[in-house]
């Protein structure tokens, strides 16, 4: 043990830089990490654990060896802390993309399920580590800690490698393990509890990240009896938030209640119904962004036994809009530039019915307008299914449109793209 020691000594092989990086020195260290983790730990730590993020962005010979024995060395519950902040700084400056490098292997020891996470340490002792991330002042630390919540609220354990459990000739090491599920529960609620106060004072940007997080994760833990009735409280609350990605929400419920299983605790369905009730709203631009703008192909097919039956029904709503905006010319004007600036699933079908109802002169030349009042945006979607529907009805008027828009070299890419 003693000649263990002297190699790792600050007078050791390691003190030279060449040898320190090179694969067979990074590949001795991951021996060493089963042999003494707390020498090697400290190696790590008055090495690469000093250089900046920038060094450590460059660094790629034997970068691979040094995750791994940073994993084996965070099995031990009284080397977790440190092991894990070497781990994060390297995820900071990750610079691979096989599944296990430094971002793979953090994140998969915040998992908190029955022996999910490749450690002895408790949630207790891994929430620091997420605690700091999203108190940080740096995005890229804050997002580093969105990422560890996801993979901490994740209700799947997922696949893992067998490896940081057997070291050398010591008995298989035994990972944290919940002695009843509400020690799950507990850890779920903790940063569930604890990601939505602290970004609640987030830039915008930074908290449409942290809301999405929250309900991806959400809508995993609604299954969960014990927390779910909180989760939906949050999603009601997120919902309000102006910073909310709510196509990205309104897809969620739509997918969570298009295949509701027997597991949904009961009165789920219910909730879920009156938050996209909520969502929806009245206003006809609530209305138009959840049925055209924010609608997805689940709406769009019914399942029976084992038959697939096309609805009718989102059609039907977007008829229905558009035959309520084409009522009057005050309401359509007003609308257009939402319009050509937007994308979503039904908005070519939106522009083809409005087309259908509502095709005068003026009203073609206003949807022009606006169109190339938007640029340099080239969204197509609205003017591609108004000329569309006006190709059918009025074939000449669409012609003579399209040409001039190819005439003119500001309008040409429209016209080629509405051709398209």
């Amino acid at each position: 043990m003693n000649i263990v020691k002297n190699v790792l000594s600050p007078s050791g092989p390691f003190a030279q830089q060449e040898f320190l990086v090179s694969e067979a020195g990074t590949r001795f260290l991951g021996y060493l990490a089963e042999a003494d983790s707390a020498g090697t730990l400290n190696v790590l730590e008055r090495t690469f654990g000093t250089w900046s993020q920038e060094e450590l962005r460059q660094w790629d010979t034997g970068r691979q060896n040094i995750v791994w024995a940073l994993e084996k060395i965070a099995v031990w519950r009284e080397h977790f802390l440190r092991a894990a902040k070497l781990l994060v700084r390297l995820a900071l400056a990750e610079n691979a993309s096989n599944s296990n490098n430094s971002t793979g292997v953090v994140l998969d020891l915040f998992k908190v399920g029955n022996g999910w996470a490749a450690t002895q340490a408790s949630p207790e002792d891994r929430f620091s580590i997420i605690q700091d991330l999203l108190e940080s002042n740096d995005w890229a630390s804050k997002d580093m800690g969105l990422k560890l919540c996801k993979s901490w609220l994740d209700t799947h354990g997922g696949i893992r490698m067998i490896g940081a459990e057997y070291q050398g000739l010591r008995p298989e090491i035994e990972f944290w393990k919940p002695k009843t599920w509400g020690e799950v529960f507990d850890a779920w609620r903790l940063v569930w509890r604890h990601l939505y106060s602290t970004s609640r004072t987030w830039e915008s940007k930074e908290r449409r990240d942290a809301n999405s997080t929250l309900i991806e994760a959400g809508f995993g833990l609604i299954y969960q009896h014990n927390v779910s009735d909180e989760v939906m409280d949050t999603l009601f609350e997120l919902s309000n938030d102006l910073a909310t990605d709510m196509r990205f929400l309104t897809h969620a419920i739509i997918s969570k209640l298009k295949f509701l299983t027997e597991n949904t605790p009961k009165g789920m369905a219910s909730r879920l119904r009156k938050l996209d009730k909520k969502i929806t709203g009245s206003s006809f631009l609530e209305r138009f962004n959840r049925y055209v703008l924010n609608t997805s192909w689940d709406e769009d097919y019914c399942y029976k036994g084992e038959n697939i039956i096309e609805s009718n029904v989102p059609s039907k709503r977007v008829r229905e809009l558009a035959s309520e905006v084409a009522t009057g010319t005050s309401l359509l004007l007003r609308y257009f530039p939402q319009f050509v600036a937007s994308d979503g699933h039904r908005l070519y079908e939106f522009g083809q019915r409005l087309s259908e109802m509502c095709h005068s002169q003026e009203i073609i030349d206003a949807v022009i307008s606006t169109q190339l009042s938007s640029l340099p945006s080239k969204q197509t979607q609205f003017i591609g299914g108004f000329f569309f529907g006006l190709k059918k009805s009025l074939p000449k008027i669409w012609e003579g449109k399209i040409k001039h828009l190819l005439d003119d070299n500001r309008s040409r890419d429209i016209g080629v793209e509405i051709i398209l």
